[in-house]
């Protein structure tokens, strides 16, 4: 999840917030103090309720959008991951040939290049 986790707030979670809801409405106020000092207040005025249900939707949904990713990214990309490296430890440790035809050089008796093994194994994945 902590990979996804940063892509999804710049991308998704900035675009929902900053250009998908309006900008908060900021009131200033000025006035002269009794010592004759200018005094400028600001502040910032609520959204109307359609606009904090809104906001509580961005949320919503991009928690939901994170979680369904990291569930997904759990299921196929990190399988294939972990099978990559269970093969290349394998052929790394000499148990496994680099090749299919399990001779152990890049040449057959033909004396053509043997073919290079598939290293996520013969499983077929699919997404």
């Amino acid at each position: 999840m902590y990979l996804l986790h940063g892509t999804l707030i710049r991308s998704i979670l900035t675009w929902g917030l900053y250009v998908l809801l309006p900008a908060p409405k900021q009131e200033i106020i000025s006035h002269h103090n009794g010592d004759g000092e200018l005094i400028t207040i600001t502040s910032q005025l609520p959204l109307p309720i359609i606009w904090q249900f809104v906001h509580l939707l961005v949320w919503v949904t991009w928690t939901l959008v994170l979680v369904g990713l990291s569930v997904l990214w759990r299921n196929k990309v990190d399988l294939i991951s972990v099978q990559l490296a269970k093969n290349l430890e394998e052929v790394m440790m000499g148990k496994k040939s680099f090749f299919r035809s399990g001779q152990g050089n890049s040449f057959d008796k033909t004396g053509v290049a043997a073919e290079p093994m598939d290293f996520l194994g013969d499983e077929k994945f699919s997404f």
